[in-house]
């Protein structure tokens, strides 16, 4: 139910943003880039030998929360506000650079409140931190490799 959510929220946010041909494809990867997050933050948590305790139908919403979606839409108004007249590449590259340190300032600030609520020593709050730092990485990987493909792609369409 809150994958469902999430797409309705992300497809009805996607439909303000005017340069971009194919919404609905824009808001299944932004859910995907989530989705994907997650189970890549499950799978690398069990490969390094953090087998997750806490039932997966807690953790979830509250980690879509930590890892949130803000970067997804900046980054696509960004790229969608550059000159139309320039290459995909050239315009993805200005987005990047205009709102890189916003993204960045983001990671930094999510790693940093998720270190000291580890620091409470509380088990079940630990567990989840250590979830969440390896989402937010995961997720910030995902929004610059996966999401700005799809969002390049979009946009080239459009020419």
């Amino acid at each position: 139910m809150t994958y469902v959510i999430l797409f309705l929220y992300v497809y009805f946010s996607v439909r303000k943003i005017e340069l971009v041909k194919s919404k609905w494809a824009l808001a299944v990867s932004a859910v995907m880039t989530m989705v994907m997050s997650l189970l890549m933050s499950v799978g690398l948590c069990i490969w390094f030998g953090l087998n997750p305790t806490l039932n997966g139908s807690e953790i979830f919403p509250y980690l879509v929360v930590v890892i949130g979606l803000e970067n997804m839409w900046v980054l696509t108004k960004s790229v969608v506000s550059t000159p139309v007249h320039l290459d995909v590449k050239v315009r993805v590259a200005q987005g990047l650079s205009k709102e890189g340190w916003f993204i960045t300032k983001n990671l930094l600030t999510e790693l940093t409140v998720l270190t000291f609520a580890f620091f409470t020593f509380v088990p079940a709050i630990q567990e989840f931190c250590l979830f969440a730092v390896v989402g937010v990485f995961s997720d910030f990987f995902l929004q610059m490799v996966f999401f700005a493909t799809v969002l390049s792609i979009d946009i080239r369409r459009i020419e």
